[in-house]
């Protein structure tokens, strides 16, 4: 099975706003950075990802090794479905990876993957159980993308109702999102993150956020 990862992510200096009590646009930006270059490496090195996808309006954002598409500006779903669309002639299934978990090891993606094999629809939600942050569909997707308030039960009620099979899987490291300063380590940002309980990141570096 021919897998795609789809990463999007918002331009450098437009991102983590909800953070702007305590860091800087600068700060931001490395912040941004860093965890999008901790989530690449991560797939890079995960075993069955044939291809990563970009979707991205920052037209400084080049990794090496990573197709980029440019973002319509249209919100992050649109953005999400033009990468689908994209790809579906191409791959048999999609995993769409939010950018900014930087706890997310390389054994998550292959369990995720592993998952999917058996499942239309596979959905990782965030550590308050009401959101998105990883999403497995099979090519050609039979849901439309929902990622927002909400979206683990969107995504879930909307592949009921298509009669597609779907899951849901709990990952500690991909569950662990960086939106607002309570999501931030306890420790300065110049130091390693600390690692979640229950998250095995044995088979990926956990990241310096460089600010």
């Amino acid at each position: 099975m021919n897998v795609c990862a789809i990463v999007p992510v918002r331009a450098l200096g437009e991102g983590k706003t909800r953070l702007s009590a305590v860091l800087s646009p600068h700060q931001r930006a490395s912040l941004v950075r860093s965890m999008l270059e901790h989530v690449v490496g991560v797939l890079r090195t995960a075993r069955g990802v044939e291809r990563i996808v970009l979707v991205t309006s920052d037209d400084d954002l080049n990794l090496p090794g990573v197709e980029r598409i440019r973002d319509e500006g249209r919100g992050l779903n649109a953005a999400v479905e033009l990468a689908l669309t994209h790809i579906t002639h191409r791959f048999d299934a999609a995993i769409v990876v939010a950018g900014d978990v930087p706890y997310v090891t390389a054994a998550e993606i292959e369990r995720l993957i592993e998952v999917g094999r058996d499942h239309d629809v596979v959905v990782v939600p965030d550590r308050h159980k009401e959101g998105t942050n990883a999403l497995w569909l099979r090519l050609p997707a039979r849901i439309q993308p929902h990622f927002g308030v909400a979206s683990l039960e969107a995504h879930l009620e909307t592949a009921r109702a298509c009669g597609a099979s779907v899951t849901v899987e709990h990952l500690p490291g991909l569950s662990h999102d960086v939106d607002v300063p309570d999501d931030l380590p306890d420790e300065p940002l110049s130091t390693e993150i600390h690692v979640p309980h229950g998250c095995d990141c044995t088979q990926a570096a956990v990241p310096r956020i460089r600010v």
